[in-house]
């Protein structure tokens, strides 16, 4: 145990240290999660083709549409499922948790569309001064713009389904700051409106706490809270993106009724596993 808190902590303090170099936080992720994504993909497709026997391969395959190949029953849940374990699979599938809420601020910092006008959090050595806006961007709906933004949705639309959705079913501590950020006018105003002393305080209060938290739980118990209060949290930013897009934007770009409906059927998907994870802990 001694040996692996001392890892987490390393590993906590080494992820601080990236995150201070650079221009942008932005680009110093991209880098960072280029680094990461080739050297876990390509890991594990010489590991997978190396040692998993077929078999496997046809059962994860039938996995997939709830079918144990082992029996040829259909069943999307095995008997005597762990619910706590579960509900961790699903809230950290595909990208992981709460980081799937933050990927339009890495859109927003890479300046594209709107993001332009908007600001961006700058590195804190080799950055500089940035003032991040927090609302009244938006463009007029006329004609022109509209066509813009029908073509960054369709960028939007081929990044999520084409490379996201996919890549999430074959295989950014920064949340926090962006809602103090833009919920608070004194935050804004702290130290002359700096943000990156909002993100690296953020950052430092989180490594802190994570290096507390390693010495309450074993790593893996860690991971299955983490997850299940990541779906909690889909539950509450499900509903807020509806009533957002829905009573804030222009009339033009409020979404149609079909991704409303996708919205409330996440909160209720992700409600369900949370609400039997916790029922199994209580229970």
């Amino acid at each position: 145990m001694p040996l692996v808190y001392y890892i987490g902590v390393a590993t906590f303090f080494a992820c601080v240290a990236i995150l201070l170099v650079g221009r942008r936080i932005e680009r110093t992720l991209e880098l960072l999660n280029w680094i990461l994504i080739t050297a876990i993909l390509s890991s594990f497709l010489v590991l997978a083709v190396a040692f998993v026997p077929m078999p496997v391969w046809i059962s994860a395959a039938g996995g997939l549409a709830g079918i144990d190949t082992r029996t040829g029953s259909f069943g999307f849940l095995p008997a005597g499922v762990d619910w706590v374990l579960l509900a961790a699979l699903v809230a950290y599938s595909g990208c992981g948790g709460i980081t799937n809420m933050a990927l339009s601020n890495w859109a927003r910092d890479r300046g594209y569309g709107m993001g332009e006008r908007v600001g961006y959090i700058p590195a804190a050595v080799g950055g500089k001064k940035v003032n991040l806006a927090h609302s009244r961007f938006m463009f007029p709906p006329d004609r022109e713009n509209l066509e813009r933004y029908r073509g960054w949705w369709r960028i939007v639309r081929a990044d999520q389904w084409g490379i996201f959705f996919i890549g999430g079913i074959l295989g950014m501590v920064r949340a926090l700051t962006d809602i103090l950020w833009t919920g608070s006018d004194r935050v804004r105003a702290w130290r002359g409106g700096d943000v990156r002393l909002v993100y690296y305080g953020v950052l430092a209060a989180v490594v802190l706490w994570g290096i507390v938290a390693l010495r309450l739980a074993q790593p893996m118990m860690l991971l299955q809270i983490g997850a299940n209060v990541a779906g909690v949290v889909f539950v509450i930013t499900s509903l807020h993106v509806l009533y957002i897009n829905t009573r804030l934007l222009p009339l033009a770009l409020r979404p149609p009724l079909w991704r409303r409906a996708a919205l409330v059927f996440m909160a209720l998907f992700y409600g369900f596993f949370s609400a039997l994870s916790i029922s199994s802990l209580i229970g």
